[in-house]
């Protein structure tokens, strides 16, 4: 699984031998990255919050969406008045089987979002641009919303951001837009090919903060090896935590971030997971003011 993955990489390419369905060995352990309950819940024991100063930590149950092919589609949306901090949500626990998530929601400051990641460069070929000339005057905003899928031992497999800039207030001028979608190298990954360099107009947003636009943009990505991986270095017991599952696994991301003309900014995400071993995968997400990559 993904670099569940690195050491187990070179044999990957080697028959690895299923356990038989029958077989019901014990979960894996916590000092694995996840724990599955009698009760049917996995949980994720190395999440990244617990390493971010974050205030305001809020905890709560999520119910999903779950469709005939078994993919569980989990999302959130919201807005944020001008100078407010940014926010970090993550997936502790999933109950596959009632497609609900335990979700943790904290707010960070600016030195704890920039521990995250560095802001990717604004640069003139990171832009798409819509609209008007501006005058040197003109007052932006920017902002982003960025999903990923991590695996248990907090490695990053999939994500996507996106990002706009935008004129604040009466002002006429350039809407900058960019989509950055990533998977893990290593992996024998699959994508639908996201445009990096988009925009896509869908405004004015008219709402009690304001108007603006939005930029929405969606990718899905699937690994058809991803059960080998997990059986390699977990064992039997992994793959019993997956339900037996050898089908393709599939990490989808759908993600908005709105920016309105009085510097409110609104996000939103509907992701998915279906597949091999995708139950052992949670789900991160991060919004805030500035360029992310």
């Amino acid at each position: 699984m993904a670099v569940l993955g690195a050491a187990a990489f070179c044999a990957a390419s080697g028959a690895a031998a299923m356990p038989a369905a029958s077989a019901q060995p014990a979960a894996p352990g916590a000092k694995l990255g996840v724990t599955v309950g009698k009760d049917g819940w996995i949980t994720y024991t190395t999440t990244r919050y617990q390493s971010l100063k974050l205030s305001g930590v809020t905890r709560s149950t999520v119910q999903g969406k779950k469709s005939a092919d078994g993919t569980c589609t989990i999302g959130s949306s919201g807005t944020a008045a001008a100078g407010s901090p940014s926010t970090y949500q993550e997936e502790t626990a999933y109950n596959p089987v009632k497609c609900q998530s335990r979700i943790v929601t904290g707010k960070m400051s600016a030195a704890v979002a920039r521990t995250l990641e560095a802001p990717a460069a604004d640069s003139s070929d990171a832009k798409s641009r819509v609209g008007p000339m501006s005058a040197a005057a003109t007052q932006y905003s920017s902002a982003y919303e960025k999903t990923s899928w991590i695996d248990p031992i907090r490695i990053t497999i999939t994500s996507l951001t996106t990002n706009l800039k935008w004129p604040l207030w009466g002002a006429g001028g350039w809407l900058y837009g960019r989509n950055n979608p990533y998977e893990f190298r290593w992996d024998g990954w699959k994508n639908s090919g996201t445009p990096k360099v988009v925009f896509h107009p869908v405004g004015p947003i008219n709402s009690r903060s304001g108007s603006g636009w939005k930029v929405n943009a969606a990718e899905r990505f699937t690994n058809v090896d991803f059960e080998r991986y997990v059986i390699l270095v977990l064992g039997p017991s992994g793959w019993a935590a997956c339900g037996f599952n050898t089908a393709p696994a599939h990490f989808n991301h759908n993600v908005t971030v709105g920016g309105y003309r009085n510097n409110w900014r609104s996000w939103a995400y509907s992701d998915s997971k279906r597949g091999g071993c995708s139950n052992l995968v949670h789900h991160g997400q991060w919004n805030g003011w500035g360029w992310s990559k």
